[in-house]
């Protein structure tokens, strides 16, 4: 329970910081889901979703056809956002606790400052901030029952998902000069962060 106020508390506590700063112009939030094989708008309820078509820039990273950006004006308004977000969640219980999410979140804070240069003039640049809030690793069981089937796909993706960003990290902390970064949906999504 006390790991799921950790995000949103974290995210409040940024939020004011570039809110109260003087030279930010503006603040839009997005939130992606990723689950299974897919990219969802996290922002959207788990009924309506379709998955989002993704357009890959090895230059700019990943950016999704139709992914809402909300504008953050306060604080209230942030947490009202990020209620829907968590809402829309998948959270499911397992054997080893009664709350645990089965899907990846990023969260991305798109934030437009200004910058007065030296010749008197106003230079505005946009800069996006992520946060990530990962799922956990799972243990792999098998049972004959449909259930478990799901239970056992749920659990590859989870895996393979964590893996993939695993192995990005690992290359970039390595200095190495290629980081494969289309291998997961999750890594596809971090795709400017990771390269």
């Amino acid at each position: 329970e006390g790991d799921s106020a950790a995000v949103p508390g974290l995210m409040g506590m940024i939020v004011k910081h570039i809110l109260e700063s003087k030279n930010v112009g503006a603040l839009i939030m997005s939130a992606v889901e990723v689950y299974g094989t897919c990219a969802y708008d996290a922002s959207k309820p788990l009924a309506s979703r379709e998955p989002l078509q993704e357009k890959l820039d090895m230059v700019n990273g990943t950016d999704y056809v139709a992914l809402k950006k909300q504008p953050i004006t306060s604080i209230a308004n942030f947490e009202r956002a990020f209620a829907v977000i968590s809402e829309n969640r998948r959270i499911t219980a397992t054997r080893w606790n009664d709350r645990s999410t089965r899907s990846n979140l990023i969260i991305t804070l798109h934030v437009t400052t200004y910058v007065d240069t030296d010749n008197g003039e106003r230079t505005e640049f946009i800069a996006p901030l992520y946060v990530v809030d990962l799922c956990g690793s799972e243990r792999m069981f098998s049972a004959g029952t449909d259930e478990s089937k799901a239970k056992t796909a749920e659990t590859i993706a989870i895996n393979t998902a964590l893996s993939s960003l695993s192995g990005c990290l690992y290359n970039l902390a390595g200095g190495k000069d290629l980081v494969v970064v289309r291998a997961n949906k999750l890594t596809r999504a971090l795709a400017s962060v990771l390269m």
